[in-house]
């Protein structure tokens, strides 16, 4: 009877004690995920996270392409655990988004590919340390080859000197600084833009993207090295903008700019529109068939376009593909314009050689010591590798004067950053202020105005601002006068 009982009731408590520690087991690591995904979610994204200490974590090699990057071991466990759980947070509505954002800066990849770029570094390199921006949520990932000057020393340096600081998320930098230091196909002109250097920058350009990717960063930064970004509010400017593809509009000192106000059969086109954009008539974001130099892509959106040619037919240039790839998509483009943001060199024609660049900033400087309060300053650690202004002199004159309001402080401040860069040497004579002139005075000093002169335009009598600046002028003849009188 015994043996009968234990015979049918015991396989019915083994299926029941099994059954019993499989629902535990379920219940258990259902809670254990949730508490998981609610803690990763807390820690989003992967380039977010702190970095370990130096020296505590073994070092772990991952090959990406043709590229080996250097991760400590906790970087890496993190791409590869909180890679499910960040591909949700994408799937999830722009509201819940925005909640997560109001905790921390969405993180940005920044890609920096340089060529032949030692003059511009120095001030490229310090607005980008200066970027108002979390520094903790920024990779920066450099890479230049085929370097006829010094850009592979200053960027060596620097970027040894930024991952001492720690400050940054992390930074990649390959530097390949040796023979040959052309191209096959670049002949005698070291600026030549070839079809073996278009398709090594594509290479480059879809190798950022992917590891951009990996990382899980929010955005991908493109930034040229001769794109100065005066407005240190700039990416969190953009940003801010929730676009899929954007980029500021940057100044050059003449109609040229980082965008393309109409395109034709592949190629840039003018257009009424490109002009209203750069003179700032309208102001705002506007779509434009192609933005470069600067380019802020948000890789949140899963519809990304790339560098890869999909038809023969458009031509092998990676600013080109990237854009027709965007239009395909239906993926607009924007430039904005609504924030005054930096400034940018115009291109080189192929046969140009590297002193035409270094002039070309020489100009481009003056433009924006004209344009902005503040000039083109440069940190301390970078200073040895500026060629240095001229020595200041009256460049063949025998005196250069400027005239100004006492006033205006800002216009002379303005002038002075503006010689110092063009090495000109000048005496300063106080203006006569209008402002302060009447009826009285201009009798006290001999001054009639013609009583029947009228203005050909407003056929007006002179205003006393006109005055004011003939008086200012008439000093200078003065004290011409007197000068050569010294001098004979």
């Amino acid at each position: 009877m015994k043996s009968a009982f234990m015979s049918r009731f015991l396989p019915s408590v083994v299926h029941f004690v099994i059954f019993y520690i499989l629902v535990c087991t379920i219940v258990t690591s259902a809670a254990n995920s949730r508490s998981r995904k609610l803690n990763r979610t807390k820690r989003i994204p992967v380039i977010g996270q702190p970095q370990s200490p130096r020296g505590e974590t073994e070092e772990l090699f991952e090959t990406v392409g043709n590229t080996t990057l250097v991760l400590d071991e906790t970087v890496s466990s993190r791409v590869r655990e909180g890679g499910h759980v960040y591909q949700k947070a994408r799937e999830i509505n722009d509201e819940k988004f925005e909640s997560l954002e109001t905790k921390v800066e969405p993180t940005v990849f920044i890609a920096l590919l340089v060529r032949n770029k030692a003059h511009t570094l120095p001030y490229f390199l310090t607005l980008l340390e200066g970027l108002d921006y979390p520094k903790e949520r920024i990779a920066l990932w450099i890479r230049s080859d085929h370097n006829e000057d010094r850009t592979g020393e200053i960027l060596t340096k620097w970027s040894r000197k930024i991952d001492n600081m720690g400050k940054y998320h992390s930074i990649s930098s390959q530097i390949v600084d040796s023979p040959p230091f052309r191209q096959s196909d670049q002949g005698n002109f070291p600026v030549k833009w070839t079809e073996k250097r278009y398709r090594h920058v594509i290479r480059l350009k879809e190798e950022a993207f992917k590891i951009a990717k990996r990382l899980w960063a929010d955005y991908i930064w493109f930034l040229d090295a001769d794109a100065f970004i005066l407005n240190n509010q700039t990416l969190k400017s953009l940003i801010s903008k929730k676009k899929h593809i954007v980029a500021p509009m940057l100044i050059s000192g003449g109609l040229y700019s980082n965008f393309w106000g109409d395109m034709d059969k592949f190629y840039y086109k003018r257009s009424d529109s490109y002009k209203d954009i750069v003179n700032r008539k309208k102001i705002g974001c506007f779509e434009v068939p192609l933005v470069h130099t600067a380019l802020l892509v948000n890789l949140r959106y899963t519809n990304i376009p790339s560098f890869v040619r999909m038809n023969n037919s458009v031509p092998e240039d990676d600013i080109i593909i990237f854009a027709i790839n965007a239009k395909e998509r239906n993926i607009p483009m924007e430039v904005c314009n609504d924030l005054e943001y930096g400034a940018t060199l115009a291109p080189l024609q192929d046969d140009s050689d590297l002193m035409r660049d270094y002039e070309q900033l020489v100009n481009l400087r003056a433009e924006v010591a004209a344009y902005w309060l503040s000039p083109m300053t440069i940190s301390e650690d970078l200073q040895q590798w500026v060629l240095g202004d001229p020595v200041a002199s009256s460049v063949g004159f025998d005196q250069v004067y400027v005239i100004n309001l006492k006033r205006r402080p800002d216009r002379l401040i303005r002038t002075q950053n503006v010689l110092r860069v063009l090495g000109i040497d000048f005496h300063l004579l106080e203006a006569t202020d209008g402002s302060h002139l009447s009826t009285e005075n201009l009798t006290d000093l001999g001054i009639h105005p013609l009583p029947s002169y009228r203005d050909t335009y407003s056929d007006r009598l002179m205003t006393m601002g006109e005055i004011g600046c003939f008086l200012s002028h008439h000093q200078v003849w003065q004290d011409v006068t007197y000068y050569t009188i010294l001098k004979e």
